[in-house]
């Protein structure tokens, strides 16, 4: 059996973040699992009931279609499970980089607010 570190993962859209919070590709499988392991949170903030989340994949999210898509926001109902989505609201967001991530997020709070207010 194989281990995950013998597997190269260079070229096939998994990433880690270093220190600086930037993405990183990853060598292997196994340097991608461990990093996978640590929180992948970046930002979360509740309103009006709802949770926007943004967090980081760790994978591309373009499968191959332009700028690798790390970071994602959703919208979710806080401790509800009601509606056909589970609880997701139908927002979803994916962005390139960090920083573009915590713009997205500030931009989903203020939607948020915008239709609760």
């Amino acid at each position: 059996m194989a281990r995950l570190n013998s597997h190269s993962v260079v070229g096939h859209g998994y990433y880690r973040l270093n220190k600086k919070g930037e993405p990183v590709e990853c060598r292997s499988l196994g340097e991608w699992a461990r990093s996978y392991e640590r929180n992948r949170r970046i930002a979360r903030t509740v309103a009006h009931g709802l949770a926007v989340s943004t967090v980081f994949l760790g994978i591309d999210g373009s499968h191959g279609f332009g700028e690798p898509q790390l970071f994602e926001t959703m919208i979710f109902r806080v401790g509800g499970d009601d509606g056909p989505n589970g609880g997701w609201i139908d927002y979803q967001r994916r962005y390139p980089t960090l920083a573009a991530a915590l713009f997205g997020h500030a931009a989903a709070v203020a939607w948020v607010e915008s239709q609760y207010s």
